[in-house]
């Protein structure tokens, strides 16, 4: 234990100046200004938090761009007659001198012309950008029995790492015709439009969402949604064949688009191979392109999202410093307002002060002019008054008595400690105070006890509702369910019920298959959330009870360790009386006793 310390300081957050100071006419100009600066600063905060808002709704949603890859078609040849000078033997056992070719493929995305170079990422390979590729060889397979038929799907795992081309190596000194058919890996995937679909949108290719949403936009230009029921949309003479009718519902739009979007359409490259002739310098060279994610754009929005330390820090010092001299400003007008009161008339702004004083005080004595005055209006004036030796003594007795009444037996130890807190609580005597880390860990742990007292109240009626069981009526099993596990039973059978022969044909079939389905996920949920609710309950609930227990177990430490300090006062104070005294036997006890009371 330590010495009694400096209390911590407060910090100041408010920044708004006095109201007078406001209406003052020699202030009024800088006023304005002020306020008008506090009023920007709260609107650019505002801003600022929405558009960190819409930044972050962004970058969970991928955002996307189309890039240009370029591909390179080329190929070599080896052991071909006009390379040899016509003269090459051909060693079978090696592979030596048997004419041959090899035609290679490779891919490169090209850089945008505006980007930065610090937004620059890592290349991608060539073979990440493809979901498959089948290259075609155009030749007698009774002369070339080795495959006409190249393919290569995309396959996670060791044995299919990423390239950055593709090599096809074939025997042979015959002319060939290659055909590279390719599908790209778009991100988002790209479907075909098809239809009436893609002539009134205008797209040929475009994703899911894409699509609703070109769909949607044409809606609202051309007002289709109905003005009292938002759900129905009208349709137009173009939408009408689409739509099978006058009008659908929203909802209906997914299902709608989905029936005009097909795989798309691959990417044909064709490439003859002459092994006779030189093969050409420079390869052939395709533009296609291809959607894929944003990363630049995505690294620099998550870049404008993330606060630094040393802007946070300037801020915050910044806003100390205004509220400081705000504060300041705040107490000058006080003293001003002060002293000029005092100047006008002193003799009557120090009466109203002890008035004001003496209500104060008779407010906390709990007496006044209505209940019967028991100390006179004189010495209520006097702080020495409450620092009388009887005042002390009154206040034990006081509490001595309305223990006595509750037939509690006070030893006399426990009487000193209530002599002690008194004068702690009365005469703001001196007492022994706690280290500033012990007392900030006390404060820390107040507040960690009222977040987990709440938290573990909200997670039981959380855990509560999700395991929470009950009867269903629309079955005779008496045992209880989740009611998602009942939905999915009642589906599931209902589902069940028609027949295999129904009179309606398909439209029953997919009905009866949709009800199957969805019961079986509602089964499935209702299992994981029993899971959970029991997950719930043996790990974050458990821990959660033992933390609020070991809370409790340091509030009762610390109890005894608050009677011990007043113990130890105790000893100090009598110490502190005797010392001074002519009994040498009294003042051993009494230290011996101080010695006691600080070891424990």
């Amino acid at each position: 234990m330590e010495g009694p310390k400096a209390a911590k300081k407060r910090k100041i957050t408010d920044k708004t100046i006095p109201n007078v100071i406001l209406q003052n006419p020699d202030f009024a100009q800088d006023s304005r200004m002020y306020q008008d600066l506090l009023e920007m600063e709260r609107k650019l905060d505002w801003t600022m938090m929405r558009k960190r808002s819409e930044i972050q709704d962004a970058l969970t949603r991928n955002p996307s761009t189309t890039r240009t890859l370029r591909l390179f078609l080329s190929h070599t040849v080896s052991g071909q007659l006009w390379q040899g000078g016509g003269d090459i033997t051909a060693n079978f056992e090696t592979g030596e001198g048997i004419p041959a070719w090899q035609f290679r493929l490779e891919g490169r995305l090209l850089e945008p012309h505006n980007q930065r170079t610090r937004d620059k990422t890592p290349q991608r390979k060539f073979s990440t950008m493809i979901k498959r590729m089948i290259i075609e060889l155009d030749r007698d397979p009774s002369l070339y029995p080795e495959g006409n038929i190249v393919e290569w799907p995309r396959a996670s795992g060791h044995h299919n790492p990423v390239l950055d081309g593709f090599t096809v190596r074939r025997t042979g000194d015959a002319p060939t015709k290659l055909r590279v058919i390719l599908y790209l890996d778009h991100y988002p995937e790209q479907l075909k439009v098809v239809g009436e679909l893609s002539n009134i949108l205008g797209i040929k290719s475009e994703s899911r969402i894409g699509a609703i949403q070109a769909l949607w936009n044409y809606i609202k230009v051309n007002n289709l949604q109905d003005k009292s029921d938002r759900r129905l949309i009208r349709a137009d003479d173009r939408l009408r064949p689409i739509f099978g009718g006058e009008h659908v519902f929203f909802q209906q739009l997914p299902e709608l688009v989905n029936r005009f979007l097909a795989q798309p359409d691959p990417i044909l490259l064709h490439y003859t191979i002459n092994p006779a002739i030189q093969p050409p310098e420079r390869p052939q060279a395709w533009d296609v392109e291809i959607k894929m994610e944003d990363l630049s754009l995505k690294n620099r929005m998550a870049a404008m999202v993330v606060q630094t330390k040393e802007s946070t820090q300037t801020l915050t010092k910044m806003d100390d410093e205004i509220a400081l001299l705000a504060q300041s400003l705040h107490n000058s007008h006080l003293k001003k307002t002060f002293l000029e009161s005092f100047a006008r008339d002193p003799a009557k702004f120090i009466q109203t002060w002890l008035e004001s004083q003496s209500r104060d005080l008779e407010s906390v004595l709990g007496s006044g002019p209505s209940e019967g005055m028991t100390v006179r209006q004189e010495e209520l004036k006097r702080s020495e008054f409450f620092r009388l030796p009887w005042v002390e003594e009154a206040v034990s007795i006081q509490e001595g008595m309305r223990l006595a009444a509750k037939d509690t037996y006070l030893p006399p130890m426990q009487l000193g400690k209530l002599r002690q807190w008194a004068g702690e609580v009365i005469l703001s005597r001196d007492k022994t105070t706690l280290s500033e880390e012990f007392q900030e860990l006390e404060r820390d742990i107040e507040l960690r006890k009222d977040g987990a007292t709440k938290l573990l109240a909200a997670s039981e009626a959380y855990q509560y509702t999700l395991a929470k069981k009950k009867k269903n009526d629309s079955f005779e099993d008496s045992e209880k369910l989740l009611p998602v596990d009942s939905l999915g039973i009642v589906m599931v059978a209902h589902g069940g019920e028609f027949g295999d022969d129904s009179a309606y044909g398909d439209v029953v079939m997919s009905l009866r298959a949709s009800l199957v389905k969805l019961g079986g996920a509602h089964r499935k949920i209702a299992a994981l959330q029993e899971a959970f609710a029991l997950t719930l309950k043996d790990t974050f609930l458990s821990s959660l009870e033992k933390y609020t227990g070991e809370i409790k177990d340091y509030e009762t430490q610390r109890k005894k360790l608050e009677s011990r300090r007043l113990s130890y006062d105790v000893a100090v104070t009598k110490f502190e009386k005797i010392k001074n005294g002519k009994k040498d036997k009294e003042k051993r006890e009494a230290e011996e006793e101080m010695e006691k009371a600080r070891d424990r």
